[in-house]
């Protein structure tokens, strides 16, 4: 039986050999976990790749070109990560899957040497490889300086503002759920005030390590570098779809970010806010939790 990585490696054989005759298509970058030494792919791991073309609507007008690598079962358009670009996720057969990012040539070559986005150097910084080159782009990869990646702590205005916004959900799910609309109150629990969670976790993470600390993106690998408290937290900070397991997810959900909150102020020289929240949590408890 072939093993998985190596059924991959035959897939960027045929990447590599479609790309090469394709005038059009100037270079081909391996990115993510394929490419990088930490955190290396696994068996789990899909295949990241950035096609430079010439002209790239092409690739995103049509998914024709995708049978002259292998068979593909599914295949959808998706925002990238970033918010920025488009990406076609590919499911090929033996589920190989493959992400492909399109990009312009003349949109590489401005970022190369015009400045480069936020995400896009954390993505250089992590590792990339080139899998085809037809114009040099390994070169200008090469003299590039990427520097330290180092997050930007947050001021007392954006701090309290994650803060507020957070307790003002809180309670917006409290309602939702006192109304019986399961649907919106797990989706807010779950959803978007894990989201904000998130948001402290890292913060809290660089107010600790250090703002040059590696926290990942959208949460991956947060075992690793997350405060061991918050992993233990969130293994009852998930809900089922019943209101009362809601409640309780809720419940522990606002604990575990007050929790941060407050250490994340205690390090930065903020105030957290102790006489609106309690204001605000006295009338939930008197017309919300009775």
């Amino acid at each position: 039986m072939i093993d998985i990585n190596e059924k991959y490696e035959v897939l960027l054989g045929r990447i590599r050999t479609w790309a090469e005759h394709k005038q059009d298509i100037r270079a081909v970058l391996i990115q993510g976990s394929r490419a990088r030494s930490e955190m290396p792919a696994d068996q789990w791991s899909d295949l990241d790749l950035n096609i430079i073309s010439a002209t790239p609507c092409v690739y995103l007008d049509s998914a024709e070109w995708l049978s002259s690598m292998g068979e593909p079962w599914l295949t959808f358009l998706e925002i990238a990560a970033d918010g920025d670009g488009i990406e076609q996720r590919v499911l090929f057969e033996d589920g190989l899957d493959v992400d492909f990012t399109i990009s312009s040539e003349a949109s590489i070559r401005q970022m190369l040497t015009g400045g480069i986005p936020e995400q896009a150097r954390y993505t250089l910084k992590k590792g990339v490889r080139m899998l085809v080159d037809k114009d040099g782009f390994s070169n200008l990869l090469a003299e590039l300086d990427i520097g330290e990646i180092e997050a930007k702590p947050p001021s007392e205005y954006e701090y309290l503002e994650l803060v507020n916004d957070f307790i003002y959900h809180y309670i917006w799910a409290l309602k939702k759920l006192r109304r019986c609309e399961l649907w919106a109150a797990i989706g807010c629990s779950d959803g978007y005030m894990k989201g904000q969670l998130l948001k402290l976790t890292e913060w809290h993470a660089h107010a600790i390590h250090g703002w040059n600390y590696d926290t990942w993106h959208s949460g991956r690998f947060l075992d690793h570098w997350a405060d061991r408290r918050v992993v233990d937290g969130l293994k009852t900070s998930f809900a089922h779809y019943e209101s009362d397991d809601i409640l309780r997810s809720l419940t522990e959900t606002h604990r575990l970010f007050k929790l941060l909150a407050i250490e994340v102020a205690e390090r930065l020289g903020f105030s957290y806010p102790y006489a609106d929240e309690g204001k605000v949590l006295a009338w939930a408890h008197e017309n919300l939790l009775k």
